[in-house]
């Protein structure tokens, strides 16, 4: 299951590099030589500033955003600023989509719930909801509850189970059996994995394919080789406008919108085992297995008590039963009534309702989260279920 944490997270860096605004980089060769100008002091010492002085390192693209040196270069009275997006450089953007670059938490608003987080791995870290970011961790411990404390990328970072796939070296580290294969080309799409590669299961996430010709990539389906992987379609690279064929992508984009990185790459573990798993106390001996966390009880004594206030108005009753006693003032029978496991003589037992004496293989323990569960197992945690992750 992808969290809808995750999902905003995803979104939000996509939102930001989709929504740029579209500077004076426009359709002509002047304008671009214009951005390429103003964008030579404006990167504030930061790789990238010169945004497109060089000849052919431009690119296709159907917006483009102006390359600029401070806020009086932008639109201040449509809402933009000079923002700065570190290597790539700046342009002019709308203000609310604008950075602010942060190294902890001091700089943020955290009285309004900001936090110094990245948003993508390939960008220093920002102020941002806390929603929004990534959340580095060492440990499951760090994570929010259905987390998993994800290594597979070159920080650790908290992540759905179902978008944190295992790594592997080769096929043989996966779970071959439910079709899962050792991909190594994922690597090509996301610079920031650690991992050599990912088990994943074609049915649910496809394989990044190599090629070194289009030939190598399913042409009939509209596939080409771009920079060695085949895809739909590819960023074609420009001097001016006019090298610019595509009906979608008629700008020679020089400025820095057209460096920006690309959002971190997350991928599909397959299936997801979700749900709320039934207590091992609840079970039959049949769903009673080490694997979901339970085990047959040796305990004479078993079942699950009646809450005390089950007992309200009857005080014999009431004062009978281990862990609870009566309020004559109020007729209620409080308190919190004594697991049955662990309850030593037949009396004690059946004096707390609910319980059941000679129950000896009887299930106990505590239930493995339904979270926590790999795929091919989930069916046999009562309570949890597979969903799909995308």
């Amino acid at each position: 299951m992808l969290t809808s944490t995750t999902l905003v997270r995803c979104c939000f860096v996509a939102v930001v590099l989709a929504s740029l605004s579209v500077g004076a980089c426009g359709g002509g060769d002047d304008d671009e030589s214009s951005d390429a100008q103003g964008g030579g002091s404006g990167s504030g010492g930061a790789k990238g500033g010169s945004s497109g002085t060089s000849a052919g390192d431009g690119v296709c693209q159907p917006t483009c955003s102006k390359a600029c040196s401070n806020d009086n270069d932008c639109e201040t009275s449509q809402g933009e600023l000079c923002c700065d997006f570190g290597e790539p450089g700046k342009i002019c953007t709308s203000a609310v989509q604008c950075p602010r670059h942060c190294e902890d938490d001091s700089s943020c608003s955290t009285g309004q719930g900001e936090a110094c987080l990245s948003t993508n791995l390939s960008t220093p870290k920002e102020c941002v909801s806390t929603g929004y970011g990534l959340r580095t961790c060492a440990g499951d411990s760090e994570c929010s509850s259905g987390e998993v404390c994800c290594g597979i990328y070159n920080q650790a970072i908290c992540l759905s189970p179902g978008v944190c796939p295992q790594s592997c070296d080769d096929s043989s580290d996966c779970n071959t059996a439910t079709g899962e294969i050792c991909c190594t080309s994922v690597r090509a799409v996301e610079p920031n994995l650690a991992a050599k590669g990912l088990c994943l299961n074609p049915s649910y996430a496809e394989c990044p394919k190599v090629c070194d010709t289009s030939s190598d990539c399913r042409t009939s389906s509209g596939e080409i080789c771009c920079d060695g992987l085949c895809a739909f379609s590819c960023p074609k690279s420009c001097k001016q406008s006019s090298d610019c064929t595509s009906q979608d992508a008629r700008i020679c984009c020089t400025s820095a919108s057209a460096r920006l990185p690309q959002p971190t790459r997350f991928f599909s573990a397959g299936p997801t085992c979700i749900g709320t798993p039934t207590p091992c106390t609840s079970r039959s001996t049949s769903y009673c297995t080490a694997g979901s966390g339970c085990s047959p009880s040796s305990d004479p004594c078993g079942g699950t008590p009646y809450t005390c206030a089950f007992s309200d108005s009857y005080e014999a009753e009431c004062d009978s039963r281990p862990g609870c006693s009566y309020d004559s003032s109020s007729g209620n029978c409080d308190g919190t009534p004594e697991p049955c496991v662990g309850l030593p003589t037949y009396n004690e037992c059946y004096a707390n309702l609910g319980c059941t004496w000679g129950a000896v293989g009887t299930c106990a323990g505590t239930a493995t989260p339904c979270n926590l569960m790999p795929a091919d197992q989930c069916s046999a945690n009562p309570g949890c279920y597979l969903e799909q992750t995308f």
